[in-house]
This record gives structure tokens, sequence and C-alpha cells, in this order.
């Protein structure tokens, strides 16, 4: 009986063993099938880009995109002549409205006269004529072709394109400080073309035929540079991210079919390692052999993009700059310096302090750099010690542990595919980030910083990707045949792609069949359409969001019914109707309330054309989470409303709706045992939150001494570790107390608009004074201002605001707000500054135009730049009778029309209280409500009240 028995279990667990090995058989065939079905469909996109990518990345590697360094400008320039300069440059840094030494100042000729070029800490430019004092405000085209005859000795350069804004060569945010340009052609056998900075005079780019020809096959078509994508940059990094994702997807996915199906031992019945014949073989062998290189190209080509700052080098701040400079202010006096300059023949003068002392750097393109100390005149060149004494106060919390002279640089700083300034003095440091500062011996300029996360990209992004390795390109033509062993079996595995992709569009008619052969037939396995899932009767999550924590939550929502095998449809409740939520059986919404008791912006016209009228909810089955804050004053009307509208009209509740104060997680724990309850698997929901981080307030000003209201303060903090990223319209999270005894998610939090960008480095704030009925001041104010002293951290998070994120920066704008909410705005502004976008128009509110002016200097230079093509300040206390930007809207009705019916967009920032309604009011009277409504419900009106 027991061997009986054993024989039996022993036959059953050989059934079971093999019913085992068939199912996992099955799946690997039923996967793999999938993989190679969207492969193949994906592939004949992809494999279009991968045989551009390659061709022109190999153009790319010798011509390279149109630019114009200061050394290649310095070509251009005639020798400085003394006798001219009548301007010292602490003066030309007054006349330029300057109150601290800048970024650079240079002294250079222009057409006979002595100019001084200035770039302050903003990126802006300034320059002052040294012969005259007086700021350039801009250049007539007549002026810029005298400009070029008198700097390239071509008198018959002619005029090609006055006030050119944008074009091919200067599509990117790069040039944004320098434009618009007025273009001069020389007229020569090169078709050269130089573009002079219409607020400068300054030639800034100079471009030929042959390499405007050759980029156009080169770098224009391997980055995407098609200026009508380029032009907007969200939509062409997004175009990159998504081509970029399909094309690693099907490399990688090749690669793995590809090795899958290769034999080398037990070859296949035909006596070859691969199942394939004809074109479809050597498909197969060059994707196991250049599949590799393709993936590993394509890969490190998406993280070239940097996407969400990951591995992005930070920039060396203007605080380590002054540091090394060792003195800010402006007095810096000329001396001798102009006499000994045109005894060097200096073709430009660079003014920088090193460690507190003032030198004139003299170029003349000739020889190495002088540099002269100011106050004496003597020539003296800069030495390793000099050097390493005034890096080392860059970081006054950390000891420098090495400074070498490097004759021809080293891995990080030498000459690939851009030339780069040899030798450089490395100096290291011992901070956990083991930084070090490249910075060149013969003029004293920071050249570039190294960090840990810059070494990551550097060999794990930049080697494999440019192929960047020093030893090779010193020992040329080893790296040319290098880049050519490795791009053409890429190539050639591309355009087996390409032909394969061709022929597969024809068999199943998609393009003609051409009257010749159509080649070997192609061995295809797994043919025909993969299988499609069985359908089910999809649970609808609608999801109605002003901040982006709705849709969030409705995604986590999806994803746990999924867990419990449940199919599920998420959307936009402004993309719904009646109708389309009638036709499920079940749905979850997830809704906020904004403002007072609003529904968010873009679900407005939902509500009007909707929810005002009944509808037959009563197949319907549906669970309500409804967001809001305790401390506004209609805590989570609108989710509530909704769940009246839906019950109204017979649908039935699930469970009763749960109302979450500032997404508090125990009500977000009681939403998620719904869930459980309903589907019987268990779920957890937790808003994912950035961690709070310290931040080191390092800057603290008022920017309206003796207004009639109370007073307004300008904050900047900087962060104690690594600058995170954020979007203007984004949320500082503050918390108020004491951190160090108190986590900080217990403490009272504050949130304030983000004035700032992540290229300032820090973190900017407008925070004004506020008191209570009783005369206490608020808690935030207080301890911002009262409390927090400069170098006291805080803690700190950036909670994201999707929906006052901006629009398309092709579309033009209208910025309206009031008080401190010009904060947000600013944050625009500076965004659409730095991308070259659409321009924008200003409509600020405050008390008393003599006091209430916050970053005025800014708005005025986005005036002039073009940022704003107008900005309307509105003065309540100006005049007897009250006025508010509300009543300035309704004045500009004709024109904001017109803005609207060009595809402008609106974004409201400031109070609540006030201004919001009223502006909202005067919108909806000025536009009429369809028009408002579709503003709304497109994304195109959008609102940060407080």
């Amino acid at each position: 009986m027991s061997s009986d028995i054993t024989q039996q279990e022993r036959g059953s667990e050989t059934v079971a063993a093999t019913r085992r090995a068939q199912a996992t058989g099955s799946f690997k065939a039923t996967f793999q099938r999938w993989i190679i079905w969207i492969h193949r469909w994906l592939g004949v996109v992809a494999c279009l880009f991968f045989v551009m990518w390659f061709a022109s990345g190999i153009v790319l590697a010798y011509v390279r995109f149109p630019a114009m360094t200061l050394d290649d400008r310095l070509s251009v320039l005639a020798p400085v002549e003394a006798d001219n300069i009548n301007t010292t440059p602490g003066e030309a840094l007054s006349a330029a409205g300057l109150n601290e030494f800048p970024d650079r100042m240079r002294l250079e000729m222009s057409a006979d006269r002595p100019f001084y070029r200035i770039t302050d800490w903003s990126g802006q430019h300034h320059t002052v004529a040294a012969d005259t004092g007086e700021p350039i405000k801009g250049v007539s085209p007549e002026r810029a072709v005298e400009i070029v005859r008198d700097q390239t000795g071509n008198p018959q350069a002619t005029l090609k394109k006055a006030n050119l804004r944008s074009d091919q060569w200067t599509v990117t945010g790069y040039w944004n400080k320098e434009r618009p340009f007025h273009v001069v052609q020389l007229n020569d056998a090169k078709n050269t073309h130089y573009y002079v900075s219409i607020a400068s005079g300054e030639i800034v780019l100079d471009t030929v035929q042959t390499e405007r020809l050759w980029n156009y096959v080169g770098a224009v078509p391997h980055w995407l540079y098609f200026e009508f994508v380029r032009h907007d940059t969200g939509l062409w990094a997004w175009s990159v991210y998504i081509i970029a994702g399909i094309g690693i997807f099907v490399a990688l996915s090749g690669l793995w079919v590809g090795i899958d199906r290769l034999r080398l031992r037990a070859k296949y019945a035909n006596g070859s390692v691969s199942p394939f014949k004809g074109l479809m073989k050597w498909h197969h062998i060059l994707g196991v052999v250049g599949g590799l290189f393709l993936a590993l190209w394509i890969i490190t080509g998406f993280w070239t993009m940097y996407p969400g700052g990951v591995l992005e080098t930070r920039y060396i701040t203007k605080s380590e700059h002054n540091a090394y400079a060792g003195d800010t202010s402006t007095q810096f006096a000329l001396g001798t310096t102009a006499a000994l300059a045109e005894a060097e023949d200096a073709r430009r003068i660079t003014f920088r302090r090193i460690g507190g002392e003032p030198f004139a750097v003299m170029e003349n393109g000739n020889a190495p750099a002088k540099v002269i100390r100011v106050e004496d005149g003597s020539v003296e060149p800069l030495t390793l010690a000099q050097v390493e004494a005034a890096a080392g106060s860059m970081m006054p919390d950390h000891e420098v542990t090495q400074a070498d002279f490097l004759p021809d640089g080293d891995e990080y700083w030498h000459s690939g595919f851009y030339p780069k300034k040899t030798p450089i003095i490395r100096v290291r440091f011992d901070d956990p980030e083991q930084s070090w500062f490249h910075i060149d011996p013969d003029t004293g300029e920071i050249l570039g910083l190294v960090n840990n996360e810059s070494r990551i990209d550097r060999w794990t992004v930049v080697a494999i990707h440019d192929l960047d390795f020093k030893w090779l390109l010193d020992n040329r033509p080893w790296w040319d045949f290098l880049l050519f062993f490795t791009t053409i079996p890429g190539l050639a595995l591309s355009i087996t792609a390409l032909v394969i992709g061709w022929r597969r569009l024809q068999r199943v008619g998609l393009v003609p069949v051409g009257s010749g052969p159509e080649g070997q037939a192609i061995a295809e396995e797994a043919a025909g359409d993969a299988p499609q899932p069985a359908s089910r009767a999809a649970v609808l999550i609608a999801y109605a969001t002003q901040t982006g924590s709705a849709r969030q939550l409705a995604e986590q929502t999806a994803r746990a019914l999924e867990a419990a095998n449940l199919s599920v449809r998420i959307q936009d409740m402004a993309t719904l109707t009646p109708a389309s939520i009638a036709a499920h059986r079940r749905a979850v919404f997830i809704v906020s309330t904004a403002g007072d008791g609003d529904p968010p912006d873009n679900v407005i016209p939902f509500q009007r054309r909707h929810m005002r009228a009944s509808a037959d909810f009563s197949t319907l089955q549906y669970a309500l989470l409804a967001l809001g804050g305790l401390g506004h004053g209609a805590y989570c009307k609108f989710g509530l409303e909704v769940d009246h509208w839906l019950a109204g009209n017979s649908a039935s509740r699930l469970h009763d709706p749960i109302c979450v104060d500032e997404l508090d997680e125990a009500s977000l724990r009681e939403w998620a045992g719904q869930l459980s309850e309903i589907t019987g698997v268990q779920s957890q929901i937790d808003l994912e939150r950035a961690p709070f981080k310290p931040w080191i307030l390092s800057r603290r000003e008022c920017v309206n001494p003796g207004s009639q209201g109370q007073a307004v303060y300008h904050l900047e903090f900087e962060p104690a570790g690594k600058l995170p990223s954020w979007y203007a319209g984004d949320i500082a999270q503050l918390a108020m107390g004491d951190a160090e005894h108190d986590a900080p998610e217990t403490l009272p939090l504050r949130e304030y608009s983000i004035a700032s960008l992540p290229m300032d480095g820090k973190i900017h704030l407008l925070v004004r004074e506020m008191f209570h009925p009783d005369g206490q001041k608020g808690l935030g104010s207080a301890w911002l201002i009262d409390s927090l002293q400069p170098g006291d951290a805080l803690p700190l998070r950036i909670r994201e605001n999707a929906g006052f994120h901006a629009p398309s920066m092709n579309r033009k704008i209208v910025l309206i707000g009031n008080g401190t909410g010009i904060a947000g705005l600013r944050a625009h502004l500076k965004k659409r500054a730095a991308d070259d976008a659409a321009p924008a128009w200003l409509i600020f509110g405050e008390r008393n135009s003599a006091f209430d002016r916050p970053y005025q200097t800014e708005i005025d230079g986005w005036l002039q730049s073009g940022v704003l093509e107008r900005a309307d300040l509105v003065f309540s206390r100006d005049q007897e009778e009250r006025r508010y930007v509300q009543h300035h809207l309704r004045d500009a009705a004709a024109d904001l029309r017109q803005w609207v019916s060009d595809g402008a967009a609106i974004l409201v920032c400031g109070s609540l209280e006030g201004m919001a309604p009223a502006v909202h009011e005067a919108l909806v009277d000025i536009l009429g409500e369809d028009i408002f409504e579709h503003l709304a419900s497109s994304g195109r009106y959008r609102r940060d009240v407080y």
C-alpha cells in the first residue's frame, strides 16, 4: 500500500510539475508575443529616428551647432584706444544702475568707440559707452551694419534682417538675454552672417553657409532642434522624452528577443544561429551585435536631457563667486590700466577681483592673457598659491585638500566636442560632494565645478554617449575609429529595421506595394494582431483637482482597484457628461474644493452645464472623497455638492462621503478602508509628499518702507543640501516652530507662493505682516519676520501646484494679481524670460505708487526685453476713489477680449477676499459665460488664491 501510494504521489507530482512548466511556458510565449508585436509596430516609427540619430550624430561629431565664444568674439575686436576712455569701471556700473560688482565686466571697442559690457547676476546685459558714460539702450539696423563693417573690415556688409526675434540658430533660451538681433550679411564667398544684439550692440554670433547646411543634417535633426518645435521648450522636451522613451523600449525589447532567439550551440534546423532568413536574419544578427550600442546611445541620449534635473550639475552660486572675489563693491578704479592696455595692444580688458584684489586681464588673441594689478599697474601672472587662497573662501566650512596646475586639463575638463581652455588649476575640497573647481590660471576665471553627481553623469552618460575619453581624444584618430566602430553596426541595424518596417506596412496595405519584386519573404513569428484582453465593465475614477492632489489620489485609488483585478478608467471631471457617468455601473469621485467653496477652475463649466440639470443615475453606485480645508469658509463644499447631485439623481452611495482636511492621513486611511471593503483586497492610500528639508534664511528685506499698508518682506532661502526642482506656480510649505524638538509634520504649517526658479539657486518668498483683530501678529509672518534670523534654518518642502502651472510657452498670457500675489506671477515671468516665451501682459494692484512697487526693476527689464508686452499697475490709494484691478480690467475690456481671441491664457494670483471673486466676475462679464467656460475647461484660466 505504501509503495502504491508513493507511486501515485510521484505520478501526481510529475503531472503537476508538467502543468506548471506548461503554464510557465505559455505565459512566457504570450508575454513574448506581446513584446514582439509592440516592438514591431513601434519599431516602424522608431527606426526612422534611429537612422536619423545615427547619421546626424556622425555629422554632429565633426560640425557643431553655431556658437561664438568670448574668444571667438575677440577675433573681431579692434585694439582698445585708451585716449577715448573717460569713464571708470565704477562709474559705468553706476550708470548701469548696479550697486554691486557684476558677474562679468569687460571693456571692448565697437565701431571706433570703447564700451563697457556688463553681465549682472540675473544674466541681464548692460552696455555703457566708456567715452561718454551713457548707457546704451539699443542700436539701430544702420548702426549694426556700421559695427560689423568696422569690426570685420568688410565694407560690403549689408543688413539681412532687422529686429529678428528668433531663427533656427537663436531658437534656444540661451539667447534670451541677447535678443532681438539685427542680422548683417558680409556678402562674401562663405555667405557669412553676423548677429548683433540690439540691446548691447555686440556681435554675439556668426554663421557661414557650409556650417548651416551641415547643421541641417547634423545638430538640428539629432537634437530635434527644428525651429517650430524647439521654440516651445515644453513641447520640445516632451517630444524628446516620448520619442526617446519609445526608442529605449524598442532597443531593449529587440535586444532581449534577439538574444533569446540566438542559438550558438544547438543551432536551428537550417544550420544557422538564427531562425530567420534574408534581411530578417541580418536584422537579428545586427540586433545582437549593434543592439547594445543602440540601446546605450538611446538611453544615454535620453539622460542628456536631465529629466527632473537628475544628474544635472549644479551651478556655481553667486555667493561662491563673491567669496572667490573677496569684495563686491562697485568701486573699481581705472588707474593705469587703459594706457597699459594700449601698450599691450589689448583687444579686451576684463575686470575681476580675486581674493579681494582688483585685476584687469588683458587679451589680444595672439598671446597669453596678462594680469595687471589695478592699484599699481604691475604685470604679474597669478600664482597657484594666490588662486588656491582665493578659492578656499568659496566653501568656508570645508578645507582645500589639494590644488594642482594641469597643463592639459583632466578627465573632467578637456577639449572634446567643445574646445576648452587649458591649462587649468584644479582646487579640491573635503566636502561630502568632493567638489573640484577648475580655474583659468591665466585670467583667474572660474571655469567649472565637478561634484559627485557630475562624476556619475560624466561616466554613465557623457562618456558613453559622446565617447568622451580624454586618452582617446588625445590620440586621434583612434577616437574616430571608435566612433565609426560603434555607430556603423547601430546604423546598419536601423536601416534593416527601416526596410523591414516599410515591407510590413506594405503587407497590411498601409502603403502601396511597388510594381517590382518585393524581395525575399521575411520570416515573422506571432503573425497577425496580438490578442486583446477580455473586456470588463470599468470602474470610473473621476477627479476634480486644483493643485494636483486629487489626481494623485485618483491614480493611487486606480492602482488599489487594479490590484483587485478590476478594470478602471481615470478621467478628469471637466471632460465628463452625465451620460458618460451613467454609462458606468460603479464610480469613484475624488473632488477638491477651491477658493471659498468653488469647484476647481477647469471644472466650473461642468458645474454650470450639468449640475444644474437633472440626470438618471439609477444604475450607478459610487463612493466619494472630498478634499478641502477646515480653515476655509466652505469646508469641502464642492465635493459635497457633487455628492448631493449624484444622490439626488438616484445614484446609490457605497459609503457615506469622506471629507479630508488638508490631506489628513487618518481620513485617507478611512478612505483606504472603504476601498478594501469594496474590493476585498487590502488597500493603502498615502499621498506622496516631499519630505521636509532644512532651508537657511540668507536674506530678508522690506520692499515697501513707508507704505500705508503692512510691511512686505522679500525673503530668500538656500537649501542646506541638494537643490530640488520645482515649477513656476509651485508652493513652499513651511513648518513654524521648534523643529529641533518637534517633527515638522506636527508643527503649524504655512504656505507661500514661490517667487523664484531652481536656476536662481534659492527659494524666494514675499511675505506681508499680518495681524489678528486683537493686534497680535500672525504666526507665519511673526516667525519669518521677527523670530527667524539670517543663517537660521527652518523645515521647508515644496508642494506641486499643478493647477497653477503655466500653459504652453508658445501662448500669450495675461497675469493678474494684487499684493503679495506678485510672487507667483514673478516666477512665471522668470520662466517665460528663460524660455523666450510668447509675450505677457501684467495687471497688478497695490496701494501707493510711491511705496508699493515690489520687483519694479525686474518688471521694467521684462518690458524692455519684450517678455512683458504690457504692464498695467493699479494703485488703489493714489486717488480719492478706490480703484482695483477688477476696475482696470473692465476699462481694458476690448484689449482683453483681443488677447483671449489671440489664444492667451489668464493666470490670477492673490487675495481670495475681494480681488479673486471680483476679477472672476469681471472676466465673466467681459468675455461672456461661454468663452469664460471654454477658458476654464481648456486650462487657459488658472488661479492661485489664498
